[in-house]
């Protein structure tokens, strides 16, 4: 699959007796040692990604499932839908290096399982299982010893590994290959489908052309310029023009794999009573910029998820996920920004990202503090993997 003869001996030789490191309590990811120096070899080669991996196809990614699902701790890829770490790591985040984790083991065409839980949170059976359909029946193996590693940015977890592949794939690459990987990780299951649904309806917002903003604030003010002013979104809102289009319910099947949308259309700019959904971690943003924004718009949200907003600490992102009243009110918001006629996040938050991969390629996301929308802006961080360590 890999396309180079070497790689090929290496993954052959790589086999599940040595998977294991029941002796020492935090992984050190040394199972995964020989898989990190191939990946670097690959990288100063500068071998291209094979056609057939550009090309993934859904036979692939459930051969590695299967081929994980009799031992699932013993997957060669054991995905921790991480990074590791004891509290406080997104939604998105984890989502996001969970889609790593799987484009991995189908680059390398091994087998493949997930943790079900990350010192002790439960987050496959709590959060994702609880709402999403697990559509490549991923095996979920509990037990411990390969699922929490000593440091939470350890190069070798598999998410890490996912990172310095991508890293070696253009960015048009590593974007559709994303968008083909996503509905099968993030398609709501029917009780929660119908859950959202009835929300979606009760704001108004089904079968409606509207904005949909993502305010990221928490821990991102630890990053250097990594938080938006609100007036930014403010004044983002104000200069969307919303395409004059038949509304396409992106829920259905069709959209969700990147059905397109006409964006050709004349403009008509923002009308009066344009609706605008406003989600964030800062429980502070709906007010601050419903003031700002005026009666010109109607501007809607979620009720509050319960975040500690920008009282967050350095990665620290997210409550517990063992309430359903808070998972489901996430679930929700990124469903409501998926289907919006334009998505206005910043690409720096895992979430952003989440929602503009959810939403297909030919759908209008926008990058706040980009003077236009670039895909490379929203796929880079996909890409980026420590040099050090």
């Amino acid at each position: 699959m890999m396309g180079h003869a070497v790689v090929l001996f290496a993954i052959g030789s790589y086999t599940a007796s040595c998977l294991r490191t029941p002796d020492h309590p935090l992984s050190e990811g040394i199972e995964y040692k020989q898989i990190y120096t191939m990946l670097n070899q690959i990288k100063s080669d500068g071998l291209a990604p094979s056609q057939e991996m550009l090309s993934l196809r859904a036979d692939i990614l459930r051969h590695a499932t299967q081929a994980g699902a009799a031992d699932p701790c013993g997957a060669t890829i054991l995905a921790t839908i991480g990074p590791s770490q004891p509290k406080g790591i997104g939604f998105g985040a984890r989502m996001n290096n969970f889609a790593m984790e799987i484009l991995l083991a189908a680059y390398l065409n091994v087998s493949l399982a997930a943790c079900g839980s990350q010192f002790g949170d439960h987050f496959a059976s709590q959060m994702w299982l609880s709402h999403y359909s697990n559509v490549l029946s991923v095996p979920i193996c509990n037990e411990s010893d390969r699922c929490n590693f000593n440091t939470w940015n350890n190069p070798r977890q598999p998410y890490m590994l996912g990172r310095l592949l991508m890293s070696q794939f253009k960015a048009t690459q590593v974007s559709d290959l994303l968008h083909f990987v996503y509905p099968y990780i993030l398609n709501l299951n029917s009780h929660t489908q119908e859950r959202v649904e009835a929300t979606i309806r009760e704001l108004g917002l089904y079968g409606a052309d509207y904005v949909g903003v993502h305010v990221r604030q928490g821990d991102k003010k630890y990053e250097p310029g990594g938080v938006q002013r609100l007036s930014s979104y403010v004044h983002a809102v104000r200069d969307i023009d919303l395409p004059r289009h038949p509304h396409v319910d992106s829920s259905s099947n069709e959209a969700k794999v990147g059905s397109s949308i006409n964006r050709t259309s004349d403009m008509l700019g923002v009308a009066p009573g344009t609706k605008v959904f406003i989600s964030s971690d800062d429980p502070q943003a709906f007010p601050k910029i419903a003031a700002a924004l005026g009666t010109k718009y109607k501007l809607c949200s979620v009720k509050e998820r319960g975040n500690t907003g920008t009282h967050m600490r350095p990665f620290e992102s997210r409550p517990d996920y063992q309430d359903d009243d808070t998972s489901l009110a996430l679930v929700t918001d990124i469903e409501i920004l998926r289907r919006a006629t334009v998505f206005l996040g910043t690409a720096n938050s895992n979430m952003g990202r989440l929602v503009h991969v959810l939403r297909g390629p030919h759908m209008t996301s926008i990058n706040l503090g980009r003077s236009k929308e670039v895909e490379s802006d929203w796929i880079e961080d996909f890409q980026k993997y420590p040099l050090t360590r």
